[in-house]
Parts: C-alpha cells; sequence; structure tokens
C-alpha cells in the first residue's frame, strides 16, 4: 500500500532507509506516519544529545516508544481506506499525537520540546509547508504553494530513481535523499518573503543533521 503523498516522500523515506529493524517489518516504516519527524528520532543518539535527555529519559525510551506507536497502530489501519489526501492528514494527525505523547510521557522540559519539535519539522524538509499549521503561521500565498508542489514533484522521479536504484548500498541511499532535501529547501526558501523565512526559522531553529548511528 502506498500511504505517502506527493509532499510526504522525500522527506519519510530518510527515515525509512536509516533504520533497518522498522524497515524490514512488514508495512513498517522508520517514520510510523511516513512523514518524517515521528517519536522514533528520539531513538537516534545525537538527536537525544541535542535534546539534552537524561539518562532516566534514555532509560525510558523503548517501553514509551512502544506504547505511543502500539496506541496508534489501531487507527493506522484505517488509512488504506481513505482516499490520499485523507491519508496525509490523518498521518500528520498521528505523527503529531504520537509526539505529544512521547513528550509528555518522558516529562520533557520546554526547551526539549521545542527543539525536538524544532528538529521534526526539519526532517519533514519541504512537506512541512503542506501542514495547515506551518501554513497558519508562514501564510504561503496560493501561487507560492503552487511553486513548493511543484518543486516537490519534480523532486519525486528522482527520490524513487534513488531508492530503486539503491539495491543493498542504504548508506549511499541516505547520502542522494539527505542532498535531495537540501536541494529542495533551498528552492523552497527562493519563493519565501523575509518575513516568511523568518518565520520558518523560528519554527525549525538551528539547522541540525540527524545521524543514524548507533552511541559508542
Amino acid at each position: 500500500m502506498r500511504i505517502l503523498g506527493k509532499w510526504g516522500l522525500t522527506a519519510g523515506t530518510l527515515v525509512l532507509l536509516a533504520n533497518p529493524t522498522w524497515a524490514q517489518r512488514p508495512g513498517g516504516s522508520g517514520d510510523p506516519a511516513g512523514l518524517g519527524g515521528g517519536p522514533i528520532l528520539l531513538l537516534v543518539p545525537n538527536v537525544q544529545d541535542e535534546l539534552k535527555l537524561t539518562a532516566e529519559q534514555i532509560r525510558s525510551l523503548p517501553p514509551t516508544l512502544s506504547l505511543v506507536v502500539n496506541k496508534a497502530r489501531e487507527e493506522m489501519k484505517v488509512l488504506r481506506d481513505l482516499p490520499p489526501h485523507e491519508q496525509i492528514k490523518k498521518q500528520r494527525e498521528l505523527t503529531r499525537a504520537m509526539n505529544d505523547e512521547a513528550k509528555k510521557s518522558l516529562s520533557m522540559s520546554a526547551d526539549q520540546s521545542k527543539r525536538f519539535d524544532q528538529i521534526g519539522l526539519q526532517q519533514r524538509s519541504i512537506e512541512a509547508f503542506a501542514d495547515p499549521e506551518v501554513d497558519a503561521k508562514i501564510m504561503l500565498t496560493g501561487e507560492q504553494k503552487a511553486k513548493i508542489r511543484e518543486f516537490s514533484n519534480d523532486a519525486l522521479a528522482r527520490s524513487q530513481e534513488i531508492i530503486e536504484g539503491a539495491g543493498n548500498d542504504r548508506e549511499e541511499a541516505i547520502r542522494k535523499i539527505r542532498q535531495l532535501q537540501r536541494d529542495l529547501m533551498e528552492k523552497a526558501q527562493t519563493v519565501l518573503t523575509d518575513d516568511q523565512k523568518a518565520t520558518w526559522k523560528d519554527l525549525t531553529g538551528e539547522p541540525f543533521e540527524v545521524r543514524f548511528e548507533r552511541r559508542r
């Protein structure tokens, strides 16, 4: 079942490719909602370091995330019966609910919560501009939305080529998709006004690269 929409493919595939445990699960994804920036990012060591998670919070992660994902699993099952635009809307709602549940269960501080949200938006890349909550703050015009959608559509074929041509070389695929994401965001920035760029900067914070590596 293809539940990733045109806006979500490039953002979601990075997490999927980078996490072999989730990628090997039938119908699974490193981002359960398929849009990037889900609670699974909390398992990444350099994300934990950036958020300054305590030892107790890190110890609590496996059972916390298991509960959060299992709780959302039943709702995920209905996605296959929804039209594409409703799938994406539901995916966003599930991602937001899972993130909020994880932050609450881990008793994140205000700073930790804010930075986690910023990293999540960065991971979603250009898809984030299609999120109604983000759009309400940035206030894109119809022309800007059309242009950003055009950039996203142009990248669809390229991202699919990367995935299909990767074979077992996961690291090379991740490297290429990261670069594709960076290129997309640079293009998206060209259609924003200075005020919109400032708002986006506030929403996403300092640039951060998630590194899918085991903790030494």
